[in-house]
């Protein structure tokens, strides 16, 4: 199905999606667009509804992978980056999420003698964990806090050593998931699968100087679990729905691998270049991930199937894709583009369109955005999705006359609709997560150290 998009207030993409490839007579777009108010780098859509827009601390610069972090209720949002190249942490709250809170820093609460080199909160949003890397000795600590009683960070582990990367992310509410690169002087890791049990756990406060993942209890006394027979190197970790698989997306010295995390056997996938894992369907069978690994390195996004260890392609020029709460596959592309034509002409104009492809009937629905692009814009386009109401945040680039400008849409799955929220210049990075229950999208953009956190209720 096709149907042409407004540019500014209400986009409607169509009510039906009986047929595919369908066309619908497009609805005129009004000739100017009327802005109600500004991000901190893009004029918001009037009629839009927000919900908060607060200034961040002067020189406060957003951190790419850092994006704001909803607590319970809908009702804070933390918010991470730098500042005068110091991370500093701050929440969120109240009416319009105007009071503002520092909740932490290098060298600080949250960090105790170090600085901090990730941080994540919760999947419920009631508690945050930092790793903080200490110098003298090299060491990594993992501190987490109540966030919601306003509790101070206390250290639950610590890692001897100087390791090359550590990443954190929460398997569930009570278990934390650490994964550490090797020691810069350490014997580098086999890449050999192996299958064995999951080894005891250690005492709470044990230190180790072996990279590799490790599973932290952050209920009792904090017990930390190295699965130490897993034999193939790793890059940073996203569970499965289920918790019983781990996807690395490799780094420059570690291939992309899938971990069984009850055997702890592990099955290399895709290239040997390192990939960004985009997610898991609902059912922990499939795994989504993207990079510049197309014929002759070209970017797309793929789909790995677990079960029968095949690898197809989702999006050419894209890495923009999600699985909806029923399994249907949501990709940012354009169905007519292809290898060829991505290698020969990466600046040619293309359409923007969202494909829908469903695992009951196999069809597939094309949904039009109504903005022309290019292959190489389309590349570093950007996309969030949520699974409690199936809706895409989308930063679409495009070029005009003026350079390269981005329009902030919301794509609803459920009703083919779609909303530009705001639009302008490409000037910095655009951070966006959506809130728990999906009604609210937090934006987090600036540059030149003048940022702001711009907090939209979409239209539904």
């Amino acid at each position: 199905m096709r149907s042409a998009v407004l540019l500014c207030g209400l986009i409607m993409l169509g009510a039906n999606s009986c047929a595919i490839f369908k066309s619908h007579a497009p609805k005129p777009a009004p000739r100017k667009p009327i802005y109600s108010g500004r991000t901190a780098t893009l004029e918001i859509t009037g009629g839009i509804s927000v919900r908060g827009s607060v200034a961040m601390p002067p020189g406060f610069e957003p951190v790419p992978g850092w994006p704001p972090m909803w607590l319970m209720q809908n009702d804070d949002v933390v918010v991470a980056g730098r500042v005068g190249g110091r991370t500093e942490v701050f929440s969120f709250s109240g009416k319009n999420f105007q009071a503002r809170g520092a909740i932490g820093e290098d060298f600080g609460s949250l960090a105790g003698d170090g600085g901090i080199v990730d941080l994540a909160v919760s999947p419920d949003g009631s508690e945050i964990a930092t790793a903080v890397e200490a110098s003298n000795p090299a060491r990594l600590e993992i501190v987490t806090a109540s966030i919601i009683g306003g509790g101070k960070g206390a250290p639950i582990a610590t890692f001897d050593g100087d390791f090359a990367f550590a990443s954190i992310v929460w398997k569930n509410n009570a278990t934390l998931a650490l994964t550490l690169g090797p020691e810069s002087n350490g014997a580098p890791a086999t890449s050999e699968p192996v299958t064995a049990p999951l080894d005891q756990s250690s005492e709470s406060g044990a230190t180790s100087t072996a990279g590799g993942l490790y599973l932290i209890d952050i209920t009792g006394l904090g017990a930390v679990s190295h699965l130490d027979k897993i034999k193939c190197p790793l890059g940073p970790v996203n569970f499965s729905p289920n918790g019983g698989f781990a996807a690395s997306g490799g780094t420059d010295m570690a291939r992309a691998a899938i971990i069984d995390v009850s055997s702890q056997a592990c099955l290399p996938f895709g290239p040997r270049s390192p990939v960004k894992i985009l997610g898991w369907s609902p059912d922990s069978t499939m795994l989504l991930y993207a990079g510049d690994i197309g014929p002759n390195n070209l970017p797309g996004a793929f789909r790995y199937d677990l079960k029968t260890g095949a690898t197809s392609v989702v999006a050419i020029a894209s890495a923009s894709a999600a699985f909806a709460s029923d399994g249907t596959l949501v990709a940012l592309g354009d169905n007519e583009l292809t290898w060829r034509r991505l290698a020969d002409y990466p600046n040619s104009t293309i359409k923007s369109e969202i494909a829908l492809f469903s695992p009951v009937t196999s069809e597939i629905t094309i949904d039009s955005l109504g903005f022309s692009g290019t292959p190489e814009l389309l590349a570093q386009s950007s996309m969030a999705f949520t699974q409690a109401t199936d809706a895409a945040a989308i930063d679409l680039l495009f070029p005009t006359p003026k350079g390269v400008y981005r329009t902030l849409i919301e794509y609803s799955y459920p009703s083919h609709q779609a909303f530009a929220l705001a639009s302008g210049a490409a000037r910095g990075p655009l951070l966006m997560s959506w809130s728990h229950t999906g009604s609210m999208l937090a934006v987090l953009d600036g540059v030149g150290g003048g940022a702001k956190l711009t907090v939209f209720a979409p239209p539904r």
